[in-house]
């Protein structure tokens, strides 16, 4: 269920959560581009790093991580499949982390459910669940916000 408003407190708008969406995209692009700066004084969480590391970016003993053909490929694609493929390597990537793939496929399914724009709480969540929210975020794909107090 969305919290109320009374709860939320002003919600951002449609197009502020397009720009906040974009902006974050554009910081996971120039992170992978400068893929050697990836590991030291990253934003992104080790689950994220793994899954950009999964097929985007190389790497041989002792030199920093570059962007691998596979990592420029995906640059050239539109920004939808972009997404898709992250999301795939995202949940392949998942037992890796010593997550359910399939709890986390369907958190993402009911995710997909939720009202775009409207404020739900994480007080009910899993870790796991917690942790794919944070992961979301870095990409731009969930909003975080305060609540009210």
């Amino acid at each position: 269920e969305p919290l109320p408003f009374s709860v939320t407190g002003r919600l951002p708008t449609l197009v502020e959560l397009e720009n906040y969406a974009l902006d974050q995209w554009e910081c996971f692009l120039l992170q992978l581009i400068n893929s050697s700066q990836v590991e030291k004084g990253t934003t992104f969480s080790s689950s994220m790093m793994k899954t950009f590391q999964r097929g985007l970016l190389s790497s041989r003993d002792g030199e920093a991580a570059k962007l691998s053909e596979n990592g420029f490929q995906f640059l050239l694609m539109e920004t939808n499949a972009q997404l898709w493929y992250i999301m795939r390597e995202y949940i392949s990537s998942a037992e890796e982390r010593g997550v359910d793939p399939t709890d986390l496929i369907s958190f993402l399914l009911e995710l997909s459910f939720h009202t775009q724009g409207a404020a739900y709480s994480l007080s009910t969540l899993t870790e796991v669940q917690r942790v794919a929210i944070m992961d979301l975020m870095e990409l731009g794909l969930v909003k975080l916000q305060q609540v009210k107090l």
